[in-house]
This record gives C-alpha cells, structure tokens and sequence, in this order.
C-alpha cells in the first residue's frame, strides 16, 4: 500500500455552517510506516484522521471532515481495509463482553476452527488482557478499554489503522505492551497514523523509532505574558481520606479496587494529583468525592475507609470535569454556558471580576467566549469546562487532565490551574502519569490494584 498525504487546510461540515482550518502534513507512507502527528491542542488532528476515514471509506455522500490537498491511497486492488481508534469508544466495540470482542475481531480477519482458539489465546496472553477475560467491557477502566480497543483493531490486520491519542489514558506500566503491539503490527506490513500529545512514547522505543516519521504542527496560540498568579499558603484541609478499599458499582461480581495504605489530605490552596495505573478505582474516587457535598462523607457500601470534607455545603462548591465534558456543556457558546453557571451561583459579581483575565489563558488554547464546545477538541472541551466553572469552587475534581505538547500552551494550562488556586480553589486532579504536572503539584499520592495480573 502507498499513501500520498500533502495537505493544506482542513473543513469540517456542522448542518450549515463550516469551520476551515489550516493544517498542513506533506508524507508518503508505505507499507510498515508509521506517521506520528503532533501539535497543538485544537489544531485538528482528530480531525484529520476522520477525514482520511471518510475518504478511504467514501460512499459518494459529503464528507462531515474534507482535507483540501491531496489524499491518495494505492497499491491496493480493492477498497483498504481501515480501522480507526477515535478517542470516544462509545460506539467501538462490536461485542459487551472483551473475548467475544477480540474473537469478532480475528474471525474478520479470517481466522477460524483450532487457528482462532490458538490465536485468540495468543493475543489475550501478549496483550496483558487475561485478567479480564469474560468481563464485561463496561466494567473496564477507561485505559483498559483503550487497550482493548486497539488489540481488537489490530487482530483485524487493517492496511491502515488511525489511532487518535492511544497513549493518553494508557498507564506507564502498559505502554511497553503497547508500544510492541504496534511493532509487530508494523512489522507485518501494516501502516499507522497516529495523532499525539506524547511523540517521545514513540521515539524512545527502539523497534518503533526506525519506522515513523514525524510531523510537527506549528503552535496558533501565545503564552499570556501578564496574569498575575501568585501562590497562596496552604490553609486549611479540605477533604481527608483514611487508608481503604474503593469498589465499583459497575458490576458486582468484578469489585474494581482502590488501595490506599496511608489515605491523603488536599488543603486549600492545593494543586493534587492521585496517580495510578489503570484499573486502579481513580475516576471512581474523583465520583465519589464529587458526590461528597450531599453526603459530606462516606464510607458504607463501596468503600471500607472514609472520607470526609470540611463545611463543602453549598452549590457551588464542588465540581468534577469528565475526560469529555460535553454532556455537561449545552449547545451554546462558552460565554452561554459561563453565564448559565454563574446566574445559578450567588456569587455573581465576584466571577465576572474574573472573566477577563481567564480569556487571556484560553485564548492561548485558540479558544474564545464565541467558541462552541460541539466545535472544540476533546482537550479544547475539558479546558472550557474547566474554564465555566467561574464561580472557582473550593474542590475541582479533573478525571485525566489533558497531556499538552505544545510549550505555550503546556504553560497556560498550569497558570489555568494556578489562576483556580489563587481564588480559592483546592484542585484535584487524577490520571496515570502526573510528569506534565509535577512542577505545580503540590501534593501527590499513589494508589495502586488490589489484583495482580
């Protein structure tokens, strides 16, 4: 297979109305390369790769995603075989239960009788998924079904497989197994494009490095030169929580767990972050902590510690931003839905005092008060959400914060976190890897599987 890509600028179709932006990769990919693209956050990578999906799989209607340039794929006798690894994998799978899904999946790329089993162990045994074979997928961490989803992509053997930010949820101890996944996948004639925030994960793996090529979009935005963010003390705690177990309430016959030896403490004036692997309860923490305004602790059905949070009773205080945010946002422009938040709050004239200075972070992310979420990357998404909450609550919870490439912007997202600081915000955020934020943490804690694979 041979694909030409020389692009000049993307559009992207919503009922009447197109949005164009400029994006420009120039690569020819044969069989066993890789393209990584890298760039800023908005710049339309995700967006690419369903332009490529729509024309390799054009039925002869109009395309949501167009890429004006050229786009050729050949060497092929008939339609390429394409599977694509979007970032939302609501609609993905083919089966609810993971050995059905990865069966599916190798009986379409011909595989069946002794062959199947045989493979079908074999995949399951390389891609570190026994312990959740005949589990249902809805009972998989977020990490853990991207990890399916791309084992399940690949047993496919597709001639060309997209993959839209496969390292951001998957933990640091499964990315070797990743990374050789798609060696092999490369390595037996396959070709990939890969949209990332994290190039090094695939320069620094030997079998990977030789076969990709990179393409670096320029940065659209500037780091905002005059905000003021000093750091406050310290204060008072916030929200405790004494050393226990965390059980999901997905299904009861699969107890997912959170082990904590120590238990932690997040004050005001914090900027926090639960590390762990995946599966390890981190978004069931982060929900049960977002809940705690109505219980103000908890401690009975799927957790065998407690919890407790200092006087958090009114509204407003408490908020937890999703990995995409876009079920809590309405259709409106982000300035809407800031002041749909703010007219609920009784703190009115306190946020719109902020306003001006929370746009001058944004801006730096290509986002403005006209933008509307439907229209914003998924990490585009998460800082807006971020951003609606002017009434700065006294505990932010962020499931996941986005890993940033570009280095204006890496600087915007910690005055972001800064900024809710310095109003008063105690920030909690969890994820599998805190590097990106280390140096504006200023409190971390490790949990870890009560399993072992």
């Amino acid at each position: 297979m041979k694909l030409n890509l020389d692009t000049a600028q993307i559009t992207i179709s919503a009922g009447n109305s197109q949005i164009t932006m400029p994006f420009a990769v120039k690569a020819t990919l044969h069989n066993s390369d890789g393209l990584v693209v890298t760039g800023p956050s908005g710049s339309g990578k995700s967006s690419f790769l369903q332009a490529i999906v729509q024309y390799l799989r054009s039925s002869g209607h109009r395309p949501t995603y167009a890429v004006t340039g050229e786009l050729v794929c050949s060497g092929l006798s008939s339609r390429p075989v394409v599977e694509y690894v979007p970032h939302d994998l609501d609609e993905f799978f083919a089966s609810p239960n993971l050995m059905q899904e990865i069966r599916i999946s190798l009986e379409f790329a011909g595989h069946s009788g002794t062959d199947l089993a045989t493979n079908l162990r074999e995949v399951i045994r390389a891609s570190r998924l026994t312990a959740f074979v005949g589990r249902p997928l809805a009972t998989l961490s977020s990490g853990e079904k991207r990890m399916a989803a791309i084992v399940s992509a690949i047993c496919r053997r597709p001639d060309l497989l997209l993959l839209d930010e496969p390292d951001h949820e998957i933990s640091s101890d499964r990315l070797p197994t990743f990374t050789r996944l798609l060696s092999h996948y490369l390595q037996s004639g396959g070709t990939a494009i890969i949209v990332t925030h994290k190039p090094r994960v695939y320069e620094n793996y030997a079998d990977l490095s030789g076969r990709l090529i990179r393409a670096t979009l320029p940065s659209q935005g500037s780091s905002p030169a005059s905000v003021p963010l000093s750091k406050p003390p310290i204060g008072d705690p916030v929200v405790h929580l004494q050393g226990g177990e965390l059980y999901s309430d997905a299904e009861a016959r699969y107890p997912e767990l959170l082990f904590m030896t120590h238990g932690f403490t997040f004050s005001e004036g914090d900027v926090g972050f639960i590390e762990g692997p995946n599966g390890a309860g981190k978004t069931t923490l982060l929900r049960e902590l977002a809940g705690i305004r109505r219980r103000r602790s908890f401690d009975a059905e799927y957790f065998s510690g407690t919890v407790t949070a200092d006087d958090l009773r009114h509204p407003d205080d408490v908020a937890f931003v999703p990995m995409d945010p876009l079920s809590q946002m309405f259709s409106g422009t982000l300035l809407d839905n800031m002041k749909l938040a703010v007219h609920r709050s009784d703190r009115r004239k306190r946020c719109w005092r902020l306003k001006d200075k929370l746009f001058e972070i944004l801006a730096t992310f290509g986002i403005a008060e006209s933008s509307k979420p439907a229209n914003l990357s998924r990490t585009q998404r998460q800082i807006a959400a971020i951003a609606v909450f002017l009434t700065c609550p006294r505990l932010l919870l962020l499931d996941e914060p986005p890993t940033i490439a570009d280095i204006a912007q890496q600087e915007a997202m910690r005055d972001l976190l800064r900024f809710l600081v310095t109003n008063g915000t105690t920030v909690v955020m969890a994820g599998t890897n805190m590097s990106s934020y280390s140096d504006v943490c200023t409190r971390s804690v490790t949990i870890r599987r009560r399993w072992a694979e």
